[in-house]
């Protein structure tokens, strides 16, 4: 099979969800902390209007990365939360993928670049975001002998 019929599962699109929960750069830290808990997520793209500046993860608001060599308490943390802004913890320099790309190729920058996420992007426009929990039920689906029996059967 040439990678041009290789089936439309095998692509980013099939996977990605759409961007539903974002934040502005702005956010408080503590807004964006209680926004992933609520929705049980652990990843919100930072969106200034339509244009994506950032992803911040759970861990980003969890553990920021102080600078200096100040320690601060779990109480000192909690403090700032009020004055910690999403742009003070995100990841600014966003690596992107396209709807039509492998999910290998995603599965491979994601490991590459040792983060769990990937905002979907054509043309400059925010399209989704797959995560490696996504990555990992397409892999799924391509080698569970279940998964695969259940398919053949569906197409007979």
């Amino acid at each position: 099979m040439t990678k041009e019929r290789l089936p439309s599962e095998l692509r980013v699109k099939a996977w990605m969800n759409a961007p539903e929960h974002t934040v502005r750069p702005n956010t408080c830290v503590d807004e964006a902390f209680a926004l992933l808990n609520r929705e049980r997520i652990h990843h919100l793209l930072v969106m200034d209007g339509d244009d994506l500046v950032g992803v911040v993860t759970d861990r980003d608001l969890r553990r920021p990365d102080w600078h200096g060599d100040d320690v601060l308490s779990v109480r000192d943390m909690y403090v700032l939360g009020d004055e910690l802004r999403v742009c003070d913890v995100m990841s600014a320099d966003v690596i992107t993928v396209t709807p039509e790309a492998y999910t290998a190729r995603a599965a491979r920058m994601m490991v590459d670049n040792r983060f769990n996420c990937l905002p979907v992007v054509d043309a400059g426009r925010v399209l989704g975001i797959v995560t490696s929990t996504d990555l990992l039920r397409a892999l799924v689906r391509e080698v569970d002998p279940v998964a695969i029996e259940v398919r053949a059967t569906e197409a007979s």
